[in-house]
């Protein structure tokens, strides 16, 4: 009796799901595996305009939907969370919302359902389109790029050598480019008397308003998208504010001046520590 002889199976036809499934699975077992980000995200200065949280979502979304081959996704935001290292899920609402304003994601939401998301970049809009027709993208935009502010500079002085009044002024200019001083004032807005209350427990003198406007002028744009997502409690602004001005050598000593002209003020000096911790 001859032996059974088995013939391998190349020709029978598989369900296009399975196919697929079968594609998945040997694609996410390959050590060497990636997903190409698109070139445009750096070249067209999308890297400039989008936070970090924004980004890391960018990425993410790139590599469970471009990486898997798939025209759409529903992923949960505890998903995210864990995958991205985000605390807060309003921290995943805003920097999603960040990415569908500039049509690089497409956000579908469905009752009873994670949200789905298709990832848009070939109809993508250009951030000259969105800042032109929305402010607050504006003050995305130019949150973090000094020379707005020192538009009539020459480059050789950086802000902190700028009065508020100069600041004031060179940002009314570029109000029509949508970042007038009020909306930076105003991202945080700290009570004067509580601020001076830190100030002095921390060994420092008292600090004027114009003083805490020029400062804020900075603080406020550096911190802005954790004030907005909740990442920072007031309590901690205060702190960050304080460690901000030990960090100023210069203010620092002008402050200690100012004290010294105004007997009123009863200045510890062995109470200060120079805190140059995280902030």
């Amino acid at each position: 009796m001859s032996a059974l002889k088995i013939m391998p199976l190349e020709n029978v036809d598989i369900h296009p799901s399975t196919a697929k499934r079968n594609e998945q699975k040997a694609m996410s077992k390959k050590e060497d595996g990636y997903t190409p980000l698109p070139n445009f995200v750096c070249d067209e200065g999308y890297l400039a305009v989008l936070s970090g949280e924004a980004i890391k979502c960018l990425v993410l979304l790139n590599r469970h939907i471009k990486g898997f081959h798939e025209e759409n996704k529903a992923i949960g935001e505890s998903l995210i969370l864990k995958l991205a290292g985000f605390k807060d899920k309003r921290t995943v609402r805003k920097a999603m919302s960040d990415l569908a304003k500039y049509n690089l994601v497409k956000i579908t939401k469905t009752l009873g359902k994670s949200k789905s998301y298709e990832v848009t970049f070939e109809s993508r809009f250009s951030i000259e389109l969105v800042t032109s027709n929305d402010t607050g993208a504006l003050k995305v935009v130019t949150s973090n790029v000094p020379r707005l502010v020192t538009s009539n500079d020459t480059g050789t002085s950086s802000i902190k050598c700028h009065s508020v009044k100069e600041k004031k002024i060179n940002l009314k200019e570029s109000d029509e480019h949508g970042n007038p001083v009020d909306e930076v004032l105003n991202i945080w807005q700290p009570d004067l008397h509580q601020l001076n209350s830190w100030m002095q427990r921390s060994g420092l003198p008292k600090i004027n308003q114009a003083q805490v406007e020029e400062l804020l002028l900075e603080i406020n744009p550096h911190y802005e998208s954790k004030i907005h997502t909740g990442a920072v409690t007031p309590n901690q602004m205060y702190s960050n504010f304080v460690k901000w001005v030990k960090r100023d050598f210069k203010l620092t000593e002008k402050l200690f001046k100012q004290a010294a002209q105004d007997n009123t003020q009863a200045i510890n000096p062995e109470s200060f520590e120079a805190d140059m911790g995280d902030w």
